[in-house]
């Protein structure tokens, strides 16, 4: 008798579960590969400007298996269902401290996995230090660019030592893992800027 009762209850801990991803899922808007869509971060300087466009509904519990699971790799403090690209490819938002993230992930709804996951755009860095990432979803692929470095914020001429700069393909496996290739790097040089220089802008 016990061991019914705890399997009944497993089964509907299960069912709240897939029941809340559905239902918020189902609320976010599915992309079409024909449109073109941007994921970025860039000028953003307060959060509440990403999560007063999110309904609370879609705050991810942190009893979900998705939390579980993106926790277990990522810091933040809340995590936020963004937008659906379509029934297992999920886009979600997180921050944590002085990073702003965009985050794509594979799903396996059936089986409550994560399969793949990757950062789509950030806003990372503290003082001088700071990393970018943005993507472009067009025809089904994400387009993405990325820099990191260290600023001085000297006047009138600034110098920018860049560790790295460049741009990627992110795609989707057959076997459902997110792979990234970069087609275009460029690590460890400098460049001297004015004063009205905007790094967001650059890339």
């Amino acid at each position: 008798m016990i061991n019914l009762i705890k399997s009944k209850s497993k089964k509907v801990y299960y069912f709240s579960i897939f029941f809340l991803l559905i239902s918020c899922t189902n609320k976010i808007s599915y992309i079409s590969k024909d449109v073109t869509k941007e994921f970025s971060l860039d000028g953003l300087t307060n959060v509440s400007e990403i999560l007063d466009s999110l309904d609370k509904s879609y705050k991810v519990d942190s009893l979900n298996f998705i939390y579980s699971a993106l926790e277990k790799e990522f810091n933040f403090y809340d995590l936020h269902f963004y937008t659906k690209i379509n029934d297992s490819l999920v886009v979600f938002y997180y921050d944590y401290d002085y990073e702003k993230a965009f985050l794509l992930v594979h799903l396996d709804i059936k089986k409550q996995r994560v399969i793949s996951k990757t950062k789509l755009a950030y806003i990372s860095g503290d003082g001088g230090d700071f990393s970018f990432k943005k993507s472009e979803f067009k025809d089904g692929v994400f387009y993405s660019s990325f820099i990191s470095g260290l600023r001085n914020f000297t006047s009138p001429i600034e110098t920018i030592k860049y560790a790295n700069s460049g741009t990627s393909i992110i795609k989707i496996l057959p076997s459902g893992k997110i792979q990234e290739d970069t087609i275009i790097s460029k690590k460890d040089f400098k460049k001297n800027v004015g004063d009205n220089f905007n790094l967001e802008d650059s890339f």
